[in-house]
């Protein structure tokens, strides 16, 4: 037997052979002019109930591999699942990369004006003096409910 060919294929071809078999059988039987051997007429009921065995494994054979592909479609339904559930969960992780990369660049910018900051200190001497000016300039007056 080929067993490169699928077991549907397999089956079919037993089908075949069991029908052209019997076809054999019966005509054989029916003629009665035409008597074939009783040695003949034996292998062919031995030839018909070997491929009678061999198509009973292969239905065997088919069952088995409809478990198994019943187990796949189970466990591919499984993984369709967590493939989703990944999904989400990279979502999630790319939404908190945006956020804290943003959050890293502003922090970033803080630090250099910090840094600008202390390279340039200013007294409070000068910065008394600039507001004074700012005020005289703008003409900026404490409200009248405000007391010293």
């Amino acid at each position: 037997m080929s067993f490169h060919l699928s077991t549907k294929e397999r089956l079919l071809l037993l089908v075949d052979d069991m029908e052209l078999i019997a076809k054999e059988l019966i005509d054989n039987l029916a003629p009665k002019h035409q008597k074939t051997s009783t040695a003949e007429h034996t292998a062919l009921v031995d030839l018909l109930v070997a491929k009678d065995e061999e198509f009973r494994k292969t239905l065997e054979l088919a069952d088995e591999q409809a478990k198994i592909e019943q187990k796949m479609d189970e466990l591919r339904a499984k993984v369709d699942i967590q493939d989703r559930e990944i999904q989400k969960l990279q979502k999630s992780l790319k939404e908190a990369e945006h956020i804290l990369s943003t959050a890293i660049f502003q922090a970033r910018q803080k630090l250099a004006s910090i840094n600008q900051a202390n390279k340039r200190p200013v007294s409070s001497e000068e910065l008394i003096k600039y507001a004074h000016r700012i005020s005289s300039a703008n003409a900026v007056s404490a409200p009248l409910t405000w007391c010293i």
